[in-house]
């Protein structure tokens, strides 16, 4: 299940998606349209303009950038790669590590990779829950659980969420570079989502990026769907270590994988600096509002650094947390019903932060059911 379903339900305010709040750039959207002359042509197969724009803007070499056709693609390519043709043991079941809860595309990628090359499958580790300090967070206290865990395992590759989804909680560099180094020990790949990050404001202390050379075995994914609002474009990039490993990873996707209309907007959005400075502070105070309000209202909320809200309808009957998201379907709002992700359950739903008149509609529609079901 994923949010952004609004093709089977009548919906006016998708709050099921988190994406940036003030929508596509409008220079992205002016540079998309005039690509449409050029598919007449096939693209750019290198991507050679918008991976100069990405290198330039991270200051990592152009070699060491691999784009695909949105964030998911390249997940797949990434297990393929690790799981497939380069497993380090090509004769036993490969294993891939994720703590949970977590983004439920790895699962899915997962599942399409095992249906091509067999004997692939997810190994969880369970993040703290609800009574925890921390729910939901690898944080330092987990850290030596979770090493543990790893060496016992040795999995062929690890995929770590940061911030995570779908609690929106960042993972301290220093936890990452342990978590790392023992990847690099155990010979398993280490795959840091980071399609979030830019929308928390706090790249510069939290983004792995800027110690990528120093871990063969880590490659950070990013997507330009979340930071510019551009879902339907699909595209997304991961910065390796090395151009050995982007080169494997690249001969992993198909051919002429971007669109011109893609590779088009994301040049344009990698200047979009003001775009992002705006964003962030509607991020931060609304943020900050629908926290102070689904609290008032009775709801358990996560702490979030990023542009969406983990809460929960604590000690619920299982029709009241179904009536939940019907009441707000009925009112023309989607919500992420998070049941079916791995450590959560009944009970639980993502919301994105969306700009204040938005989040004023969600929240009066959800006092108007907390009422009814007094």
């Amino acid at each position: 299940m994923h949010g952004g379903d609004v093709y089977r339900n009548k919906v006016k305010y998708d709050f099921s998606i988190s994406v940036n709040p003030l929508g596509m750039p409008q220079a992205v959207r002016e540079a998309a349209v005039a690509a449409v002359s050029d598919a007449e042509k096939y693209p750019d197969i290198q991507c050679e303009s918008l991976r100069r724009a990405i290198s330039g803007k991270l200051g990592c070499p152009l070699e060491n950038v691999v784009c695909g056709n949105g964030a998911s693609e390249l997940i797949q390519a990434f297990l393929r790669s690790v799981c497939g043709m380069n497993a380090k043991h090509q004769d036993l079941p490969k294993k891939v590590m994720i703590p949970v809860p977590c983004f439920t595309g790895y699962e899915y990628a997962i599942d399409s990779v095992n249906a091509c090359i067999g004997d692939i499958s997810a190994e969880y580790f369970f993040l703290p829950g609800i009574t925890a300090k921390n729910p939901f967070c690898m944080t330092s206290d987990v850290l030596p659980a979770f090493l543990e865990k790893l060496h016992a395992s040795k999995p062929d590759a690890c995929i770590i969420t940061n911030p995570n989804n779908p609690n929106g909680k960042l993972v301290e560099r220093d936890v990452l570079e342990e978590i790392a180094s023992e990847c690099e020990k155990t010979g398993t790949w280490l795959l840091i989502d980071e399609c979030f990050m830019e929308l928390t404001g706090k790249a510069d202390g939290y983004s792995f990026i800027p110690l990528l050379s120093r871990y063969k075995c880590v490659i950070v994914l990013r997507a330009f769907t979340k930071t510019f609002a551009i879902p339907g474009l699909r595209l997304g990039y991961c910065v390796t270590s090395c151009a050995e490993t982007a080169t494997v990873l690249r001969n992993m996707l198909p051919e002429w994988n971007v669109s011109a209309l893609a590779q088009a907007a994301g040049v344009a959005a990698v200047k979009e600096d003001a775009y992002i400075k705006d964003a962030l502070h509607l991020i931060s105070e609304d943020r900050r509002f629908l926290t102070a309000e689904l609290k008032e209202l009775g709801f358990t909320v996560f702490p979030s650094d990023a542009n969406f809200l983990l809460f929960c309808v604590a000690g619920a009957q299982n029709s009241v947390v179904q009536n939940l998201f019907d009441a707000l379907l009925t009112d023309g709002i989607l919500i992420r019903d998070c049941r079916d992700i791995a450590g959560l359950g009944e009970g639980f739903y993502r919301i994105a932060v969306r700009k204040h008149a938005e989040n004023e509609v969600l929240v009066n529609s959800l006092k108007k059911f907390c009422r009814a079901t007094k």
